[in-house]
């Protein structure tokens, strides 16, 4: 993301145009504005989901994933090595 953020404010700088600067940087900050109440409720709910997920038993689904996924690499390696 960075490097596209850095070409795009050397276009916008480079090309002299205050319209589309200030343009840029509206909707930038509109977009923040909008999107911060929104992570607000995230941050709410993450240690709730977090609880959530402590509950589940994660060796025995990392061992279905396994089992599912071993022989689809197989058959896209060739077969079982």
């Amino acid at each position: 993301m960075v490097p596209i953020g850095e070409r795009l404010a050397h276009a916008l700088t480079r090309g002299g145009s205050a319209f589309w600067l200030f343009a840029f940087a509206f909707v930038l900050g509109f977009g923040t504005t909008i999107a911060e109440p929104a992570l607000l409720a995230v941050a709410e709910e993450a240690p709730k989901v977090a609880e959530q997920a402590a509950l589940y038993d994660w060796d025995r689904i990392g061992r279905e994933a396994a089992s599912i996924g071993k022989p689809e690499l197989d058959a896209v390696h060739g077969g079982p090595r």
